[in-house]
């Protein structure tokens, strides 16, 4: 038994009797698979799962699937782009929030759905907002609304209750695992440490205690070359060296299987929530992410390396103990998190905004009138009607022929 597991009635009563639902749940505690589960034997239409990556939507589908004793596409299926596990009969359908967008076009009621969730709410990807939104916008004229669950671990909720002061809050604190968190050592030399050394001090470090070792890396780059290294000092038997990563990964089987030998995972943060690894008992946090940053003066978007949020701290920490007791070594002193962002500053304040401006007058909508969780700035805003403008892609408000 999951620690959600005594809370579904509560959470499943909550739902029906309010148009939309916060659910704030402990890291592990099973929201991503029981939840949906329970919603599934209450409502007799479709509930669809919004997700903000391919390998969450795709594990957790085959999860619930597994827990009904049933093959992925039968009751319980999957959606994402270029590939479709579902059927007539499929009615929990997990999906990323760019193919829910496409759903929408598709279904612009949602007709026969009954409840949409969106888990892990507080990435605040693009595809997030604008799936907020929509439905938002466009169920105020619909008959009959499918109920909003909204799912997270940690959230700021501050800019939902402004557009939402109804919002239904429930907090579950479910008992976990242990978790001993343990930061470099205090001296001097640490911090001229290059990256690379850091994260085999950690790996090294790792190796006393049990389980599977999950190392976050800031990009595919590093994953790489740390993989190099690892592949040369240490032999098949000792540790099976995998990567997970949203472009490029290992094995999906070898990842989620146990495997005779322990496994070390170098991964982006791509596996920092929605996403249960068997076996792991160490996780290794460089501190790091890398994003896209748009700017608008020279119309490029670098790749930008820098320090992770405390909220994303605390997902990447977690997944030591989803399954049992677990170590998280960060590669980085306490101080230092203490000073870092509270949350991920949502993408929609950081990117280009001219597909958002698309997707937006598609359904003759705009931007201004729009319910954001966060709202964009003008100028970003402006600058991207201008390239369109100028691409011929709008007139005015209106997509061009």
């Amino acid at each position: 038994m999951l620690p959600i597991s005594p809370h579904l009635p509560a959470i499943v009563k909550t739902i029906q009797s309010s148009p939309v639902t916060l659910l704030e749940a402990t890291p592990g505690s099973g929201k991503t698979t029981l939840v949906p589960l329970e919603l599934l034997k209450t409502y007799a239409g479709k509930i669809l799962v919004l997700e903000p990556r391919r390998l969450a939507t795709k594990m957790a589908a085959e999860r619930v699937a597994g827990l009904l004793g049933e093959k992925i596409g039968q009751t319980v299926g999957y959606l994402y782009r270029f590939e479709r596990q579902v059927t007539d009969q499929t009615r929990l359908i997990f999906l990323t929030e760019g193919t829910f967008l496409r759903y929408l076009q598709g279904n612009p009621t949602l007709d026969g759905v009954d409840v949409v969730v969106i888990d892990e709410f507080h990435e605040r990807h693009l595809a997030t907002d604008l799936a907020w939104g929509l439905f938002q916008k466009l169920s105020a004229k619909w008959a009959r609304v499918p109920r909003l669950l909204i799912m997270s671990a940690t959230l700021d909720e501050t800019s939902l209750r402004e557009l939402y002061p109804k919002l239904e809050k429930m907090v579950i604190t479910a008992p976990i695992h242990p978790l001993v968190i343990h930061y470099p050592p205090k001296d001097g030399e640490w911090a001229k440490r290059p990256l690379e050394r850091k994260v085999l001090w950690g790996i090294q470090e790792a190796w006393n205690y049990p389980g599977d070792v999950l190392v976050f890396l800031p990009g595919l780059g590093e994953i790489r070359r740390i993989e190099e290294t690892l592949k040369k000092r240490l032999k098949e038997d000792e540790a099976l060296v995998l990567t997970l990563h949203g472009q490029e990964s290992s094995n999906e089987y070898l990842i989620m299987k146990p495997q005779p030998q322990r496994k070390i995972i170098l991964a982006s943060n791509v596996a920092e929530s929605s996403l249960t690894i068997p076996g792991v008992g160490v996780v290794v946090d460089a501190g790091l992410q890398r994003e896209a940053i748009y700017d608008r003066w020279s119309g490029i978007a670098e790749l930008v390396t820098g320090p992770c949020s405390k909220a994303s701290a605390i997902q990447r920490a977690g997944r030591a103990a989803r399954t049992g007791p677990g170590v998280a070594l960060r590669l980085y002193e306490e101080s230092d998190l203490q000073t870092r962002a509270p949350f991920t500053t949502p993408e929609i304040l950081k990117t280009d905004l001219s597909s958002v401006i698309l997707d937006l007058a598609l359904w003759k909508l705009k931007a201004e009138d729009f319910p954001w969780p966060t709202r964009p700035g003008d100028a970003p805003l402006a600058s991207a009607r201008k390239l369109l403008d100028n691409l011929g892609a709008l007139r005015g408000d209106a997509l061009t022929p």
